[in-house]
């Protein structure tokens, strides 16, 4: 989905908890609700996700929604993974065929390992391949992953 003035500005205080409905779109391919951020934002972690907005967020969304997801990018920034780790019941660590690094991985699974040592927080590996649509000269097509 394109992005969209939405969570940045719950979490920055530019828009409040009362104006979700009208920022949440409905994904046309899976019925899903989304509130999709606007790209990248120059707020420190503490501000966006430290904060009560951050939280009555993920309880509203608790109170509504089955499940709640956060697509987060690599944990890389301490602050990042020290507040919002506070408020997940799991994680799904995503790994790209081809692409992912191990040590960017280990390191990633050792921060978030350290930041939740005072309960056992479950990790859930994935690992993403690029779908490519393999064409035969027979009239069927056959679905395949492309090696980066």
């Amino acid at each position: 989905m394109e992005s969209s003035h939405g969570l940045d500005a719950v979490l920055s205080g530019g828009a409040s908890l009362a104006d979700l409905p009208l920022l949440m779109r409905r994904d046309p391919m899976s019925s899903l609700n989304v509130l999709v951020n606007s790209g990248p934002n120059t707020l420190p972690a503490g501000m966006l996700f430290g904060g009560p907005a951050f939280s009555g967020l993920l309880q509203g969304a608790r109170a509504s929604f089955d499940v709640t997801v956060l697509d987060m990018p690599a944990f890389r920034w301490r602050a990042d993974i020290d507040h919002v780790l506070a408020h997940v019941d799991n994680v799904v660590l995503v790994a790209g065929w081809g692409r992912a690094e191990r040590s960017v991985l280990e390191e990633m699974l050792a921060a978030i390992r350290a930041a939740k040592a005072e309960r056992v927080l479950p990790i859930q590996p994935v690992l993403s391949m690029q779908p490519q649509v393999a064409n035969w000269s027979a009239p069927f097509r056959q679905l395949s992953y492309m090696a980066r």
